[in-house]
């Protein structure tokens, strides 16, 4: 057999059932390519695995970021509710302080007005106290109803304490002495205020009551007498015309006769008195509630 060329490899295939040789031959290039073809497919498919197993990696440390992003997020979103919450508490909170300060200031008028309201917080004893414990946050509610129901108790009372005036007129005469409107040099108590008017001007009772009378009484001419709670009574002199009787139920606001010149008058006018517990007081100090 003649010597193989340097540049052929060759192979011996012997077949098991025929045992024929068979020989194939190839060129040795091809065999050192398919070497550095191996070698290169190895290194791809390493790189590959590399390249796989980083991008694997980014996708877990980019997922575990983004939990700890949203843990974040979630964190400070709990953290602005709670502030946004507080803020909402505390508004809460100065509005019921405010409101509290008016209610005492109403009730401290009514208190002088011999009007029973309901004590002021300052007034409580600081001992002997306790109870079940809540969050301060938590007493908005039950402060707002507190006010609520101290708010609808004040409004019942002031409907039953002559408040503001019986007509819209001029003031003409006030509580006191001075110099007798009908002639002469005299000066003369007087007793409530007068508010000049057109004749057939509405008056209007200034607080809810029981009409006690309701007729012509000497100098008062025609006339009301207004029962109110907590020993006030209102009286309306001078009128022209009579709109309710006696014993009839009335409401603060209610119109109660017409402005006239009935009596001892020098001109259309209502004389208007306010009597707490049978003694004459001056009515400026209920037009105004401060």
């Amino acid at each position: 057999m003649s010597q193989l060329r340097s540049d052929i490899h060759a192979n011996l295939i012997v077949t098991g059932h025929t045992l024929e040789t068979k020989i194939f031959r190839i060129k040795r290039k091809y065999i050192e390519n398919f070497e550095l073809y191996k070698k290169i497919g190895i290194c791809v498919v390493a790189v590959v695995c590399i390249a796989v197993s980083g991008l694997f990696y980014g996708l877990l440390r980019a997922n575990s970021k983004k939990k700890s992003l949203e843990t974040n997020i979630a964190k400070l979103e709990s953290q602005l509710y709670d502030k946004t919450r507080q803020k909402k508490a505390q508004a809460i909170m100065d509005n019921l302080n405010e409101a509290q300060s008016t209610l005492e200031q109403i009730e401290n008028y009514l208190n002088s007005r011999s009007v029973e309201t309901r004590l002021n917080s300052e007034d409580a004893d600081s001992t002997g106290i306790g109870g079940e414990f809540f969050p301060e946050t938590d007493a908005s509610l039950n402060l707002s109803e507190d006010r609520l129901d101290r708010i609808s108790d004040l409004f019942h009372k002031i409907s039953y304490v002559p408040l503001g005036t019986p007509c819209n007129g001029r003031m003409t005469s006030t509580f006191g002495v001075r110099s007798n409107p009908m002639g002469g040099d005299n000066n003369e108590f007087h007793s409530g205020i007068d508010w000049a008017g057109r004749i057939g001007s509405k008056i209007s009772s200034t607080a809810s009551g029981t009409v006690k009378y309701a007729g012509y009484q000497g100098n008062y001419g025609l006339c009301v007498i207004i029962k109110h709670d907590f020993g006030y009574e209102t009286l309306y002199g001078h009128l022209s015309e009579l709109k309710v009787r006696e014993g009839q139920q009335v409401k603060t606001g209610e119109v109660i006769g017409l402005l006239g010149n009935t009596g001892r008058s020098n001109g259309p006018h209502v004389h208007y008195e306010i009597i707490h517990n049978g003694r004459k007081i001056n009515p400026v100090n209920f037009i105004k509630m401060n």
